[in-house]
């Protein structure tokens, strides 16, 4: 149910590929297109996913490339950093209505599915005025179900609480993740080792992640942020 199975490793939980080259200088690779279409349920459909994935991202590289020869290599590439800065800038003014300190806020999950229970996901949040330092270390141990986050989904969820603190047409770029670092514990639920299992850690746990961030951010700026959520995606 919800593609995540009664899992204890990265390996009951699907095929595991590291990154490949789907296309090789435009050139489809058809043995590594084989191997994914053979590894989900609905090749057809998945294969017209792929093919709108590819065509999006060709359609991106065409619009750059007629940028470039617009405004030529140096003046695109300092329009990119002009744009990275602005969103830092603006950000920064948002954290600086910020109080300093250290505000510390807790959640759990209720079970890993394996019938361990509850795991904390416990915060420290560090404000100074000009960064913010989101600190998970005192966070339950990975668990052996399959609700551990790893780094991406941790740094998805801080960086959407930071999103929510700054207006909101801002561009979300690089520029908004120079405002913020996140900090686990290697063997915790927000930092899992491999093997853990993590399926559901995108799902279940990234979304109490945001909460803990929201309570920790409302007592750095009361009244300012959303209330918590359901606290799940609700799969079945």
């Amino acid at each position: 149910p919800g593609s995540m199975g009664i899992a204890r490793d990265l390996f009951g939980e699907g095929l595991v590929l590291p990154p490949v080259l789907l296309r090789r200088r435009g050139v489809l690779q058809r043995d590594v297109h084989r191997l994914l279409l053979a590894n989900v349920r609905g090749p057809g459909e998945r294969e017209l996913d792929l093919a709108a994935q590819a065509s999006s991202v060709q359609r991106l590289a065409d619009r750059i490339l007629d940028l470039q020869r617009d405004w030529g290599r140096a003046s695109l590439l300092a329009h990119v950093r002009g744009l990275f800065d602005y969103s830092e800038r603006v950000g920064r003014m948002a954290l600086q209505q910020l109080r300093r300190g250290r505000f510390s806020a807790q959640d759990h999950l209720e079970d890993d599915g394996q019938g361990n229970g509850p795991l904390p996901i416990r915060l420290d949040l560090h404000t100074n005025g000009k960064r913010l330092r989101f600190d998970f270390g005192r966070s339950a141990a990975q668990a052996m179900g399959g609700v551990n986050a790893n780094r991406s989904v941790v740094v998805a969820a801080c960086a959407y609480a930071v999103r929510c603190l700054c207006p909101s047409r801002l561009p979300t770029n690089a520029g908004l993740f120079r405002l913020f670092e996140v900090a686990t514990r290697p063997g915790s639920v927000v930092g899992p080792v491999r093997p853990a299992p993590v399926a559901g850690g995108n799902v279940e746990t990234s979304q109490r992640l945001v909460d803990v961030c929201f309570q920790a951010l409302g007592k750095a700026l009361p009244g300012r942020l959303p209330a918590c959520s359901a606290g799940t995606m609700s799969n079945f």
